[in-house]
């Protein structure tokens, strides 16, 4: 049986427990002060208290006002009996930890100050007594419970935290997963048609024009291992200028005129980079494989602070559905603030990436 909560913020706080027990001395005192009352009353009283209190913890806020006044009149007759029983009005402030607004906190404990000091003036204790009791309640009652909210808003800062934490984690293994998706998939579709023109090569007897295709295809091979690694690792940047050489190797190599712009932009953000370099591996291998295209274009320029990158080819159009390679795409450009469409042309697709972000050292125009 458990006497807090599974997920209580005190559950692990032995403090609670010694409190507790604490309450154990006062039956001892009220039974060797030599009161005229029946001392059992309270010896039996105090396990009520007992249960009342730990009760409290696992009760909502709708709930506090009834369980706070049945500890405060059981408490009531308590001190009735002995002095010492006052000290059962603080257990009662259990069930104020629940409440969320720390006015209805400090107005219940006020009350409870003032209901101690006037039952201590019609049972003529001493005044020291009064004074004692009435700072304890006030000062010690508020300080409880400004430290548990102080306690319970760190708790929540935690689970706050760890779910942003997990979030993360989530971000970056989707963030891997789309990466080996642009790097490997580019890559073996590179690959599979150099291995098919080699064979073709061989077959031919162009023994020479062969193995030049088989070196191209373990130098992509080295390439697309080291991006692998970086990818996994998080490091992975896309050099642009030598994926748009890598691009028209690979049109060139699956039959396809490539038209490639005859400068790059040199003041652009490394972010930014990664990222075009991204869609246009996607978007080449997507040309390659899918749209049957004698002809492809890569535009890249800067207008108004925000790059474009139109890729076009007179292929058989596109389907209309966006698959891994389109969604990782989207969700790159998203990130940076940007867009990404797909237009049907006659004949062809267009791609049109639009990223929002400021270059590196001003904006020029690259047309």
């Amino acid at each position: 049986m458990r006497l807090l909560p599974r997920k209580h913020v005190l559950q692990y706080d032995w403090l609670i427990h010694l409190f507790a027990a604490s309450s154990l001395l006062f039956p001892v005192i009220f039974l060797t002060s030599g009161s005229s009352s029946n001392p059992w009353q309270l010896v039996l009283l105090q396990p009520l208290f007992l249960v009342q209190w730990y009760h409290g913890f696992w009760q909502g806020e709708r709930h506090v006002a009834g369980h706070y006044i049945i500890l405060n009149l059981l408490a009531s007759w308590a001190m009735s009996m002995h002095w010492s029983g006052a000290v059962f009005f603080l257990f009662g402030q259990v069930h104020l930890l629940k409440l969320s607004r720390f006015f209805w906190a400090s107005l219940a404990l006020c009350m409870q100050a003032i209901w101690v000091v006037l039952l201590a003036w019609w049972w003529q204790l001493p005044a020291v007594f009064s004074a004692v009791f009435f700072l304890l309640i006030v000062f010690g009652g508020h300080a409880n419970y400004l430290f548990f909210r102080h306690v319970n808003a760190q708790r929540d800062m935690l689970i706050a935290q760890e779910e942003l934490e997990y979030l993360f984690r989530e971000r970056e293994r989707e963030r891997i997963a789309r990466d080996l998706h642009d790097i490997l998939g580019h890559t073996l579709s590179t690959i599979a048609l150099k291995a098919e023109l080699a064979e073709k090569l061989i077959a031919a007897n162009q023994i020479e024009v062969s193995r030049s295709e088989l070196k191209d295809i373990a130098e992509t091979a080295r390439t697309s291992l080291a991006d692998v690694r970086q990818a996994v690792t998080g490091y992975r940047s896309g050099n642009l200028r030598s994926e748009v050489a890598l691009a028209q190797r690979s049109l060139a190599s699956a039959g396809v005129q490539a038209q490639i712009p005859a400068t790059l932009p040199n003041r652009i953000s490394r972010e930014v980079e990664n990222v075009l370099s991204l869609i246009i591996r996607e978007a080449i291998t997507n040309v390659i494989r899918h749209s049957e295209a004698s002809q492809c274009s890569i535009r890249l320029f800067n207008k108004l602070d925000r790059w474009h990158l139109i890729i076009a080819d007179n292929g058989v159009g596109w389907g209309g559905e966006y698959g891994n390679g389109l969604t990782g795409m989207s969700e790159r450009v998203a990130v940076l603030g940007g867009k990404l469409s797909m237009e049907n042309q006659h004949p062809g697709t267009s791609l049109h990436a639009v990223i929002n972000q400021l270059i590196q050292g001003g904006s020029d125009e690259n047309n």
